[in-house]
């Protein structure tokens, strides 16, 4: 991509999520470039949108969510309990336009 000199930055867009991508800036003067200037950048993991409640009983709760467009290895899921008890754990994701997760705790 030639950039005007008059430009001091470039959006690059249609990248995938999730991926390191290696930059290089040149600068040309005459048809003579310099040696290149490079930089490694990562774009951001698609976010988890519509996290909601589908079922709950005295012990469990069920989630699920809308799966993002990115193709991702599984979810992480943590969730803690009322002493504080972190847990965490990875959720494959559903072949379905949503992923479901039932939590099941002790009862108190």
């Amino acid at each position: 991509v030639q950039i005007p000199n008059s430009e001091n930055s470039y959006l690059i867009t249609g990248l995938t999520p999730g991926v390191t991508y290696i930059v290089q800036v040149y600068a040309v003067i005459k048809k003579i470039q310099s040696e290149a200037d490079m930089i490694e950048a990562t774009t951001d993991a698609s976010t988890i949108d519509d996290i909601r409640v589908t079922g709950q009983t005295e012990v469990s709760i069920q989630v699920d969510w809308k799966n993002p467009q990115a193709e991702v290895d599984y979810f992480r899921l943590t969730h803690t309990d009322p002493s504080g008890q972190e847990e965490e754990l990875n959720v494959q994701r559903s072949q379905e336009a949503r992923t479901k997760h039932t939590i099941v705790g002790k009862s108190y």
